[in-house]
């Protein structure tokens, strides 16, 4: 894990479940399977990439049931992509993730039950709590199974992969010198050649982050910044990063669920973990490699591979 010093810098983390008219709440709660959904915003639509996990029966009775989903077989479970443009659930969603400081770290599906996992920075208490009025309380079985002290990164991701396996995969690279642009990336040109951040979400090649500025090198000024806590140095800001928008893009192509996406520079060298079900590691190792061909200016490497 690449996280140090900001690893909880985002004090508070959440979850609450719920359920709703769906057929995969309902397969879940049937066949015992548990299911990872990634949401993915487009300018105009967006969609749902499911990873699956098998259940300890009833398999061909389940694929039966699949085949709506157009889903196909992974090594551990299936994987299947659904379009959620007009659900009540993406409006939710949308406006939940758009608080300041909010990163959802996995949607779970299981037992009838949709329940999404996430962290934020105390100062948003009161948004939040106006969300769960507002949107989410108006769900069958809405409930708030935790709200409180965050007691890291690896803890929070440790939970979620004991019910649906996880790996931490981290990629090493040297910023290639046409992207290293000081004037036009408001990464850089806000904050330096040493930060890390994480992502929120991408929507048209801009992805949302949450930047961890220990060293006071942003530009107070900036209009493009959001100030969540200036005291613990946690601000969000949109960034463009090409290598970082294919790995998402790809993901998404691939049906691979992608749960976090922290990254840190310093100088040039750039790291990054990406968060990924069991399940897909091996679909996930042929996309790594595609990316040391199509970007070799990067000189990518990998890092620590490991269970979480």
């Amino acid at each position: 894990m690449l996280f140090q010093e900001s690893d909880k810098k985002l004090d508070m983390k959440g979850i609450f479940s719920f359920s709703f008219d769906n057929d995969l709440n309902e397969i879940s709660r049937k066949f015992g399977i548990k299911i990872i959904a990634r949401i993915r915003r487009h300018k105009d639509t967006a969609n749902a990439v499911l990873n699956i996990t098998y259940p300890d029966g009833k398999i061909t009775e389940l694929e039966e049931k699949l085949k709506k989903f157009n889903s196909t077989k992974a090594n551990y479970g299936y994987v299947a992509s659904i379009d959620i443009t007009k659900s009540k659930f993406l409006d939710s969603f949308s406006r939940f993730v758009t608080i300041p400081s909010v990163i959802v770290d996995a949607v779970l599906i299981e037992d009838g039950l949709t329940k999404v996992y996430f962290r934020f920075h105390s100062s948003v208490s009161k948004e939040l709590s106006s969300s769960f009025a507002s949107d989410w309380s108006q769900y069958d079985l809405f409930s708030i199974e935790f709200l409180g002290p965050n007691k890291g990164f690896a803890e929070s991701f440790s939970e979620i992969s004991k019910k649906v396996p996880l790996y931490s995969v981290e990629i090493k690279t040297k910023v290639a010198g046409n992207d290293m642009d000081l004037t036009g990336d408001i990464a850089m040109s806000t904050f330096g050649s040493t930060w890390e951040r994480e992502v929120k979400y991408l929507i048209a090649g801009n992805i949302k982050a949450i930047y961890y500025d220990s060293r006071s090198l942003l530009k107070k000024d900036s209009r493009d910044v959001i100030d969540v806590s200036t005291t613990d140095g946690i601000y969000q800001a949109t960034f463009v990063n090409p290598l970082i928008e294919y790995y998402m893009r790809e993901a998404e192509n691939r049906q691979i669920a992608t749960l976090a996406l922290p990254q840190r520079l310093i100088g040039n060298q750039f790291s990054f973990d990406i968060v990924i079900p069991r399940m897909l590691l091996s679909e996930f190792y042929s996309l790594i490699f595609e990316s040391f061909k199509k970007f070799p200016d990067w000189r990518m490497e990998l890092g620590q591979i490991t269970p979480l």
